[in-house]
């Protein structure tokens, strides 16, 4: 019997042409670079990657309809989508995630990620936030991966830290951090 591959779809959140960010640091250049370690991470480990979006220096960001339908049409086993957070209190700080409520396996994947990156991340665990339909976590990434009828499957929605807190962003700009969020 032959060995099983895995497909995990990573997605860069936003894109080159996006305005989130910090005047220090646009969103997607933290996204892509971890996004950037994570494939080589998941490649050298055995896992066949698709990226949802291009992560090259100034491609265009491509639509979260489009991105979702590249790793539905791939069958992927899995979706990470990588994104740096942001808040008009600048107290504010740490990682979490986000999963679609009623995908038991998105939960867990959320879990873990969790898990692993309160032993990894030297800032606050804000946790795993369920999304669904009518709450502010409705997101796309973590939707219709769980609720498409061709192929259903686990996705998190992970934010790794507040550009608009001070502390966190300097972690955001460091490259060991990048690597370690890259890890989970």
């Amino acid at each position: 019997m032959g060995k099983m591959t895995y497909t995990i779809a990573l997605d860069a959140g936003h894109g080159w042409d996006s305005p989130k960010g910090v005047p220090s640091m646009k969103e997607f250049d933290f996204n892509r670079c971890v996004v950037k370690y994570a494939k080589e991470l998941a490649e050298y480990n055995g896992f066949n990657v698709i990226l949802t979006q291009p992560i090259e220096a100034h491609s265009l960001s491509t639509s979260l309809s489009s991105r979702t339908q590249l790793a539905i049409n791939n069958k992927v086993d899995l979706l990470v989508s990588i994104h740096a957070d942001a808040n008009n209190d600048h107290s504010i700080r740490g990682y979490w995630n986000f999963y679609w409520l009623t995908n038991k396996e998105s939960k867990r994947l959320a879990n873990l990620w969790i898990q692993y990156a309160s032993d990894l991340l030297p800032t606050n665990n804000r946790g795993s936030i369920p999304g669904y339909y009518e709450h502010w976590a409705n997101f796309h990434m973590i939707r219709i991966p769980s609720i498409n009828t061709k192929h259903q499957f686990p996705s998190i929605l992970c934010e790794c830290g507040f550009m608009t807190n001070r502390e966190d962003l300097n972690l955001l700009l460091s490259d060991d951090y990048r690597k370690k969020c890259a890890e989970i």
